[in-house]
């Protein structure tokens, strides 16, 4: 059994030729010191001057106990055998990322007993106090908890058949730089927060102006992406208004007939529409590659995302992925100004037939 002192590691050796490792002892070293602080009376041990935070006098209590820092590692092969399977039996690494042991303390359901499941919100701040990642996720019961933060930011929203709930949390984007950074774990008033310190590993260095390069490049894509995303969903908002109005019931009996006229030409312009963006949700055969929006987009993505000292080839991918963005969204705005502003026209000119509301009978 040895302690590895820089990472605060315990390793503990078998009588074959496995090892274990607990990842930093720091926790069990404050637990067995009466260091672990529970928060009653608002007063957080941990936090810091960029973001507040509180705790619940009461049942429900967040305290994050220990941060490690956030090492921006780099994964390759190891020689030998290529595959596991091959000759060696591996265990789980730690998640990626820093490492964040809370005590969590939560409610019982006073009917049945049970935990009460305990809905959490994780923010991140950099150090100028920019929010730059939200994530949910909950506990299950009171308890030690170990949740790693993957040291990404939020990432983009892609055009897509599906349609987020507001529930849903936002995607993983890139990496973020080395520095300082505010982590806070919320459950309606009960908070807590702590400092971590992301660093490169030992033996590498940070290419700050790669990154710069890479970042100014990121941010002007998401707007593409966005632009391009909202253009989609309000081809999907009008599919949903036309089949929602063609199936109205109306007081001038012609209208009905009208509508259903002109909803299969708006039905197909809509769906040529999309097919500018991707194939159909339910299309599975195959098909010859033809390029869509998404490639362009997707395309711009990857070379920029992969690159720590973006190019030429990225530069020219993002002027497409605008380029052919612009020419997508303008036949949209196009057909909304003109098509669907003739339905929309049609049906605010139509009166609905009132609701039979007679009962008693």
């Amino acid at each position: 059994m040895k302690i590895q002192s820089r990472e605060r590691d315990l390793v503990l050796g078998t009588f074959g030729r496995g090892i274990w490792v607990f990842d930093d002892i720091a926790v069990l070293r404050k637990l067995t010191q009466g260091g672990v602080s529970v928060s009653t009376g608002g007063n957080n041990y941990l936090a810091g001057p960029l973001v507040g935070s509180t705790n619940l006098v009461g049942s429900v209590d967040i305290d994050i106990v220990h941060a490690g820092d956030g090492v921006l590692a780099r994964y390759r092969q190891p020689s030998g055998a290529r595959f596991a399977a091959d000759e060696a039996w591996s265990a789980a690494n730690k998640p990626y990322g820093a490492q964040i042991d809370v005590k969590i303390d939560t409610e019982k359901d006073a009917a049945s007993g049970e935990w009460k499941k305990l809905d959490c919100v994780g923010k991140v701040y950099n150090e100028a106090g920019a929010l730059i990642r939200t994530h949910k996720f909950s506990f299950d019961s009171s308890g030690y908890y170990r949740v790693p933060y993957r040291l990404v930011e939020d990432g983009f929203r892609w055009p897509s058949h599906h349609t987020p709930k507001p529930e849903d949390g936002i995607p993983a984007g890139r990496t973020v730089a080395p520095g300082k950074y505010k982590l806070v774990i919320s459950s309606g008033k009960a908070a807590d927060s702590v400092w971590i310190q992301v660093r490169m590993p030992q033996g590498f260095s940070y290419n700050a102006q790669g990154d710069a390069k890479q970042r100014e490049m990121l941010d002007t894509l998401k707007k593409t992406v966005e632009r391009a995303r909202l253009a989609f969903e309000g081809l999907k908002d009008a599919e949903k208004a036309i089949g929602l109005w063609v199936n109205q019931k109306y007081l001038n009996d012609s209208a009905s007939a009208k509508l259903r006229k002109l909803e299969k030409p708006l039905m197909d312009s809509i769906a040529a529409l999309k097919l500018l963006y991707m194939l159909p949700a339910d299309f599975r055969p195959y098909e010859e590659a033809t390029i869509r929006l998404m490639d362009h987009l997707q395309t711009a993505y990857g070379l920029i995302e992969s690159n720590e000292m973006p190019g030429e080839n990225c530069l020219v991918a993002l002027k497409t992925a605008q380029k052919e963005t612009d020419l997508v969204v303008k036949r949209i705005n196009a057909f909304m100004a003109k098509d669907y502003a003739a339905f929309v026209k049609v049906v605010n000119g139509e009166t609905v037939a009132p609701i039979f509301d007679k009962y008693g009978w």
